[in-house]
């Protein structure tokens, strides 16, 4: 049974996808959420139903799990199409926008929640910050074996459960509860994202490390090729033979994919955008921008805020 907060959600979000097809907008749900809730969770057969089994592209604060345990399907989260089928897992980001379509006789859960309740600090905050499963470049998507997919399973049954409960501390309980979600999901994630690296290169593997940590300071294939005691050349072979682009294009890939972020989710200027990701001036950013883009970051942001 639907509580009366689910009930308004299905209500808010069945009217913001109805504004959607009117104007063919990125829906902003933040705006049309009649109550900002620190979490909320139902099953995918009760809500699909509801507003149709085809989602129009939103974006959410709210961080967002869905665990499908029937059916077939397609979320597309950002630019990565992640597979809703049998024992599917994702994880969807603050903030990104998201779309998908569902089969009819699709069956699971959902969980929204606000990370901002869970740093609180009544909670261990410092665990939360070295999680991986929030990271924004983590592959939103995994697979689960049949055993996972039961232990999920009863951790979203038992939260369902604690919803009709009238104890007393049962909004603790809930959130004890999801936070025990948290940590599976990203148990899950980091078995599954080793089991693919083991896969690669250990050499790939440590640039796209390196990459990580001086990748706004250092922007030469040559500083990471020699902290790797490789040639440059055989670090272009190795990247092209995993990403079929070369060690600059994975350099100036990472850092457009931050500056984007940085222009969308932040009031930096432009100027200190550059100095963030360490370009020399503003000037040799915003050409670096341009010809990766095809846009001023300017104009880009003003895109990015038409749309929102």
């Amino acid at each position: 049974m639907l509580t009366a907060d689910e009930k308004k959600i299905f209500s808010d979000y069945k009217r913001a996808f109805e504004t959607y097809r009117k104007d063919n907008k990125v829906i902003e749900l933040d705006t049309n959420f009649g109550k900002k809730l620190d979490y909320f969770y139902f099953r995918l057969e009760d809500s699909l139903p509801e507003y149709g089994y085809t989602i129009p592209p939103y974006r959410v604060s709210n961080v967002i799990i869905i665990f499908t345990t029937q059916g077939k399907g397609e979320r597309v989260v950002g630019k990565i199409k992640a597979p809703m089928n049998k024992n599917s897992l994702v994880i969807i980001p603050s903030q990104t926008i998201q779309t998908g379509q569902h089969s009819e006789d699709t069956k699971g859960f959902l969980l929204g929640f606000n990370l901002n309740f869970f740093l609180q600090e009544h909670f261990p905050r410092h665990h939360l910050f070295k999680f991986e499963l929030f990271r924004n470049d983590l592959k939103p998507y995994t697979q689960v074996t049949i055993g996972q997919a039961k232990t999920l399973k009863a951790i979203f049954d038992a939260l369902l459960e604690e919803r009709n409960q009238k104890w007393v501390n049962k909004n603790e309980m809930i959130a004890l509860k999801i936070l025990e979600l948290i940590l599976i999901c990203e148990r899950l994630f980091k078995h599954h994202e080793k089991l693919n690296r083991k896969s690669l290169s250990p050499t790939y593997v440590q640039y796209i490390d390196l990459i990580q940590q001086h990748y706004k300071e250092q922007h030469s294939t040559s500083y990471y090729a020699k902290l790797l005691h490789i040639h440059p050349n055989v670090l272009n072979s190795i990247c092209k033979r995993h990403l079929d682009q070369s060690a600059k294009q994975t350099i100036d890939a990472k850092l457009i994919r931050e500056a984007e972020d940085l222009l969308f989710h932040t009031n930096l200027t432009v100027k200190e955008i550059a100095y963030e990701l360490g370009f020399a001036s503003a000037s040799h950013f915003f050409r670096f921008f341009k010809r990766h883009t095809g846009s001023s970051p300017q104009v880009l942001r003003q895109k990015h805020l038409n749309v929102s």
